[in-house]
């Protein structure tokens, strides 16, 4: 009896030592997590617990909402403040713009680059090129993935009206999509030749589709102020009445009322 007792223990001991070894082996995953409507957007906590297990979360956004900055850089003095989330968390929040996010995280806070890049959950629709090329959750991506660091957006494509009553139920499909992209993206890596994946999620949506993003352009953006000065409106870069092709971002999201998963590269001669 003694000696089985013994027997078991070293096949135990054996197993663990083998299990420990292994862990060693694989390395913690880091990830950076930013957005463009801001450090205290709703956004932001939901997927920061959509991504929640898969590795060090790590979150640098601006103090308040960037949107439609692109991957525009402050030009004057940027300051960086610590401050606790809602759920306890530690976050950084810049007065700079989202690009700048991937910048002070990669060289002022981490010192080296991230694993992956997420950023989001945006409130409303990023779909077609003209949204692409001025979105800020567009645009800390692509800085990310310009240089050669995994990069995925994620957006849910709601009505302006109801941005300020969302609760994180409102976010449960979005979150889910994302952890897997995600997950994916952090075992096997980016597609070939991809730069940026973006994700959008329409309200109930009946399905999923790989598309790539509409050639879709914005016409007048401007309102009137009444005093002689002139506001870009989001409700105007919110028209989109050109589907693009069939397999396009706004056709999947407007059309069917599918997820829209849309690939991206940036090198033209890929």
């Amino acid at each position: 009896m003694f000696w089985f007792c013994l027997n078991d223990l070293v096949k135990i001991y054996y197993n663990a030592l083998v299990l420990v070894t292994y862990l060693r082996g694989i390395r913690m995953k880091h990830i950076l997590i930013s957005n463009d409507d801001g450090i205290d957007s709703i956004g932001l906590i939901a997927l920061k617990r959509a991504l929640e297990g898969l590795g060090a979360l790590y979150i640098v956004a601006p103090e308040s909402n960037r949107s439609g900055i692109s991957k525009a850089l402050q030009m004057f003095s940027l300051k960086i403040k610590q401050i606790v989330l809602d759920d306890g968390s530690i976050a950084y929040a810049i007065n700079g713009t989202p690009a700048d996010s991937y910048f002070i995280f990669r060289y002022k806070i981490f010192h080296r680059d991230p694993d992956l890049v997420v950023s989001g959950i945006n409130l409303g629709c990023n779909v077609g090129v003209g949204d692409i090329l001025t979105s800020g959750t567009i645009g800390v991506a692509l800085e990310a993935g310009l240089h050669g660091v995994p990069a995925i957006a994620v957006s849910l494509c709601v009505n302006p009206e109801k941005k300020l009553s969302l609760t994180l139920d409102d976010f449960n499909v979005a979150m889910r999509i994302v952890r897997q992209v995600a997950e994916r993206v952090l075992i096997k890596g980016m597609p070939h030749s991809i730069h940026l994946i973006s994700i959008n999620v329409p309200e109930n949506p009946q399905g999923i589709e790989i598309t790539k993003p509409a050639w879709y352009v914005y016409g007048d953006v401007y309102v009137d102020n009444g005093d002689g000065t002139y506001s870009a409106a989001r409700s105007k870069t919110d028209i989109y009445n050109n589907f693009g092709e069939s397999n396009s971002d706004i056709n999947a999201v407007f059309r069917k009322n599918f997820i829209s998963v849309s690939y991206t590269h940036l090198r033209a001669h890929e």
